[in-house]
Protein backbone atom coordinates (compact mmCIF):
# COMPACT_ATOMS: atom_id res chain seq x y z
CA UNK A 1 0.00 0.00 0.00
CA UNK A 2 2.73 2.33 0.65
CA UNK A 3 4.27 1.97 -2.83
CA UNK A 4 0.39 3.05 -4.31
CA UNK A 5 0.75 6.12 -1.81
CA UNK A 6 4.09 7.62 -2.86
CA UNK A 7 3.22 6.97 -6.87
CA UNK A 8 0.50 8.72 -6.57
CA UNK A 9 2.46 11.91 -4.55
CA UNK A 10 4.86 11.42 -7.76
CA UNK A 11 2.40 11.60 -10.05
CA UNK A 12 0.87 14.41 -8.51
CA UNK A 13 4.03 15.99 -8.34
CA UNK A 14 4.76 15.82 -12.19
CA UNK A 15 1.41 17.57 -12.26
CA UNK A 16 2.10 20.29 -10.13
CA UNK A 17 5.97 20.82 -11.60
CA UNK A 18 5.03 22.45 -14.67
CA UNK A 19 3.30 24.71 -12.45
CA UNK A 20 6.33 26.12 -10.35
CA UNK A 21 6.59 29.85 -10.21
CA UNK A 22 10.67 29.67 -9.37
CA UNK A 23 12.67 30.55 -12.23
CA UNK A 24 15.95 29.31 -11.87
CA UNK A 25 19.00 31.79 -11.64
CA UNK A 26 20.33 34.50 -14.26
CA UNK A 27 24.05 33.45 -14.66
CA UNK A 28 26.75 35.42 -15.95
CA UNK A 29 30.25 35.50 -16.28
CA UNK A 30 31.93 38.03 -15.31
CA UNK A 31 35.84 37.65 -14.79
CA UNK A 32 38.46 35.70 -15.05
CA UNK A 33 42.04 36.09 -13.63
CA UNK A 34 45.13 34.09 -13.48
CA UNK A 35 45.58 32.89 -9.59
CA UNK A 36 48.62 31.31 -10.37
CA UNK A 37 51.00 29.47 -13.03
CA UNK A 38 53.50 26.77 -12.56
CA UNK A 39 55.98 25.06 -15.20
CA UNK A 40 52.49 22.50 -16.15
CA UNK A 41 49.40 24.68 -15.31
CA UNK A 42 47.74 27.64 -15.00
CA UNK A 43 45.36 27.97 -11.78
CA UNK A 44 42.39 30.31 -13.23
CA UNK A 45 39.81 31.64 -11.41
CA UNK A 46 36.01 33.00 -13.38
CA UNK A 47 33.76 34.99 -11.36
CA UNK A 48 30.15 34.55 -11.69
CA UNK A 49 27.14 37.00 -10.88
CA UNK A 50 23.74 34.90 -10.14
CA UNK A 51 20.69 36.38 -10.00
CA UNK A 52 17.81 35.56 -8.40
CA UNK A 53 14.43 37.27 -9.54
CA UNK A 54 12.22 34.78 -6.98
CA UNK A 55 9.98 36.26 -4.20
CA UNK A 56 12.27 33.53 -1.62
CA UNK A 57 16.00 32.27 -1.49
CA UNK A 58 16.97 30.09 -3.79
CA UNK A 59 19.20 27.42 -2.77
CA UNK A 60 21.87 26.35 -5.28
CA UNK A 61 23.21 22.65 -5.80
CA UNK A 62 25.97 21.92 -7.98
CA UNK A 63 27.81 23.15 -10.74
CA UNK A 64 28.98 21.20 -13.75
CA UNK A 65 31.28 23.18 -16.01
CA UNK A 66 34.28 22.97 -18.46
CA UNK A 67 36.73 25.44 -19.80
CA UNK A 68 37.62 25.99 -23.80
CA UNK A 69 40.32 28.04 -24.28
CA UNK A 70 41.48 29.10 -27.79
CA UNK A 71 39.24 26.48 -28.76
CA UNK A 72 40.52 23.51 -26.98
CA UNK A 73 38.72 21.77 -24.09
CA UNK A 74 41.35 22.05 -21.51
CA UNK A 75 39.58 21.51 -18.15
CA UNK A 76 35.94 19.72 -17.19
CA UNK A 77 34.89 19.42 -13.03
CA UNK A 78 31.76 19.35 -10.80
CA UNK A 79 31.26 21.53 -8.17
CA UNK A 80 29.07 22.05 -5.44
CA UNK A 81 27.78 25.14 -5.15
CA UNK A 82 27.69 25.24 -1.28
CA UNK A 83 25.32 28.58 -1.11
CA UNK A 84 21.75 29.83 -1.61
CA UNK A 85 21.37 33.30 -3.66
CA UNK A 86 18.65 35.56 -1.23
CA UNK A 87 15.45 36.52 -2.40
CA UNK A 88 15.50 38.81 -5.51
CA UNK A 89 18.83 39.51 -4.85
CA UNK A 90 22.48 38.56 -6.87
CA UNK A 91 25.48 36.50 -5.02
CA UNK A 92 28.98 36.70 -6.45
CA UNK A 93 30.84 33.01 -6.77
CA UNK A 94 34.31 32.09 -7.93
CA UNK A 95 34.47 28.94 -9.56
CA UNK A 96 38.25 28.18 -9.96
CA UNK A 97 39.39 26.28 -13.10
CA UNK A 98 42.87 24.54 -14.32
CA UNK A 99 44.70 24.50 -17.88
CA UNK A 100 47.36 22.19 -18.20
CA UNK A 101 49.57 23.15 -20.72
CA UNK A 102 49.71 19.57 -22.08
CA UNK A 103 45.84 20.17 -23.18
CA UNK A 104 46.25 23.47 -24.20
CA UNK A 105 49.29 22.23 -26.59
CA UNK A 106 51.88 24.56 -24.67
CA UNK A 107 52.68 27.45 -22.74
CA UNK A 108 50.11 30.39 -23.51
CA UNK A 109 51.23 33.53 -24.06
CA UNK A 110 49.39 36.72 -25.32
CA UNK A 111 45.75 37.05 -24.46
CA UNK A 112 43.71 33.60 -24.59
CA UNK A 113 39.79 33.37 -25.33
CA UNK A 114 38.51 31.20 -22.20
CA UNK A 115 34.82 30.19 -22.55
CA UNK A 116 33.48 29.33 -19.35
CA UNK A 117 30.77 26.54 -19.84
CA UNK A 118 28.10 24.43 -17.93
CA UNK A 119 25.00 23.29 -15.75
CA UNK A 120 23.83 24.63 -12.77
CA UNK A 121 21.11 22.69 -10.48
CA UNK A 122 19.05 24.40 -7.81
CA UNK A 123 16.36 23.47 -5.62
CA UNK A 124 13.19 24.82 -5.38
CA UNK A 125 11.80 25.93 -1.97
CA UNK A 126 9.08 23.28 -0.85
CA UNK A 127 8.86 19.26 0.83
CA UNK A 128 7.14 18.51 -2.73
CA UNK A 129 9.99 19.76 -4.97
CA UNK A 130 12.57 18.61 -2.35
CA UNK A 131 11.29 15.54 -2.71
CA UNK A 132 11.43 15.01 -5.96
CA UNK A 133 15.07 16.35 -5.84
CA UNK A 134 15.52 13.46 -3.61
CA UNK A 135 14.23 10.75 -5.91
CA UNK A 136 15.85 12.42 -8.97
CA UNK A 137 12.73 12.65 -10.88
CA UNK A 138 13.22 16.65 -11.23
CA UNK A 139 16.03 18.21 -10.82
CA UNK A 140 15.81 22.14 -12.05
CA UNK A 141 18.74 23.17 -13.73
CA UNK A 142 19.90 26.24 -15.79
CA UNK A 143 22.70 26.32 -18.35
CA UNK A 144 25.44 29.22 -18.72
CA UNK A 145 27.91 30.55 -20.46
CA UNK A 146 30.37 33.38 -20.89
CA UNK A 147 33.71 34.01 -22.36
CA UNK A 148 36.63 36.11 -21.19
CA UNK A 149 39.86 37.43 -22.58
CA UNK A 150 42.64 36.29 -20.27
CA UNK A 151 46.50 37.78 -20.50
CA UNK A 152 48.84 35.04 -20.85
CA UNK A 153 51.69 37.90 -21.57
CA UNK A 154 55.04 37.28 -19.10
CA UNK A 155 55.58 40.03 -16.84
CA UNK A 156 58.47 41.14 -16.50
CA UNK A 157 60.31 40.61 -13.59
CA UNK A 158 61.86 43.03 -11.08
CA UNK A 159 65.78 42.62 -10.68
Amino acid sequence: MNWLWLMSFVIAGWGTAGCATVKGPHIQVIDAEIVEMTDEAASLSFLLELQNNNDQPLPLREFKYNLIANGKSVFQSRRSAEATIPQNSSYALLLPAVLTYEKFGGVPNGVITCVLSGELTYVDPGTLSEVLLDMEIRVPSVNFSGSQDVDFTPKPTNP
